[in-house]
């Protein structure tokens, strides 16, 4: 599993692979860190990815939750043209789509 985007929230790390795959690392009783779960659906864009040449993903911690925002190019990676946000639902480890959001100051 290669790790692209993680960030740690309530005690566990929630990592996002580059196949798009959530995985949840724990510590152990060793202090060693192992994956406990692992997310049921890939994720990635919702749009037409044939227009969507490029994306970046960015795994962010907002009001509680934890949400991934998806920054996607049609021209160059430069340009964003459009944004796609998902929140974590935290038990069933799925992705769910916001309905409407605001986005500032990502650093992906």
């Amino acid at each position: 599993l290669i790790i692209l985007n993680g960030i740690w929230f309530q005690d566990r790390f929630y990592a996002l692979s580059v196949e798009g795959t959530l995985a949840v690392v724990e510590e152990d009783v060793n202090s060693d860190l192992r994956i406990t779960k692992l997310g049921k659906e890939r994720v990635v864009p919702d749009s037409d990815l044939a227009a969507t040449p490029g994306f970046r993903e960015c795994l962010v911690e907002s009001e509680g939750k934890v949400v991934l925002v998806f920054l996607c190019s049609t021209r160059s990676m430069e340009t964003v043209d459009r944004v796609e946000v998902y929140r974590l639902e935290l038990k069933e480890l799925a992705w769910v789509r916001a309905r409407s959001s605001v986005v500032s100051g990502l650093q992906c």
